[in-house]
């Protein structure tokens, strides 16, 4: 960033290209957990994940 608050261009040789990207991820964690009886339980656990990472992303500013 620049001293006046503008975006200043990179100086570094190491994002010499577009790095536009979209990067989505959706978690999903469902618990179970039954107590039947004082001091027994029985848990049961589900966790699923999805990723999506395309390029390039679309700028709508």
């Amino acid at each position: 960033m620049a001293q006046n608050g503008e975006l200043a261009d990179l100086t570094s040789s190491a994002f010499n290209k577009n790095n536009y990207q979209n990067y989505n991820v959706w978690n999903i964690d469902m618990i179970y957990q039954w107590q039947f009886s004082p001091g027994s339980e029985i848990s049961v656990a589900r966790k699923s994940s999805s990723l999506n990472n395309t390029a390039p992303a679309v700028l709508l500013f």
